[in-house]
């Protein structure tokens, strides 16, 4: 049995309480809140993630993903996280 689905206003409120961090981490990077106002690219970045964010908080798959076999990830994921976390002193 599916759990009952979160009401559609609950879904879209944390969508924008998300989207609300994600502009205040934005504006630290641009180096305060008015800079952010004034950046039409920060703007339209912005935009999208909050329509991104809304589409995918209402929209759920249609079903759940049935899984057959589980196997563990093999030591080369583990290279590929290591690798970069090292190159990057170089």
């Amino acid at each position: 049995m599916t759990p009952p689905r979160p009401h559609p206003v609950r879904s879209i409120v944390l969508a924008l309480v998300v989207l609300a961090l994600d502009a205040a981490l934005l504006a630290i990077g641009l180096g305060d809140a008015s800079m952010l106002v004034r950046d039409p690219r920060a703007l339209a970045l912005l935009l999208v993630w909050g329509a991104a964010g809304v589409v995918l908080a209402l929209l759920r798959p249609v079903r759940g993903q049935d899984v057959a076999a589980s196997s563990p990830d093999p030591p080369v994921m583990i290279a590929l996280f290591v690798l970069p976390l090292a190159a990057a002193p170089l």
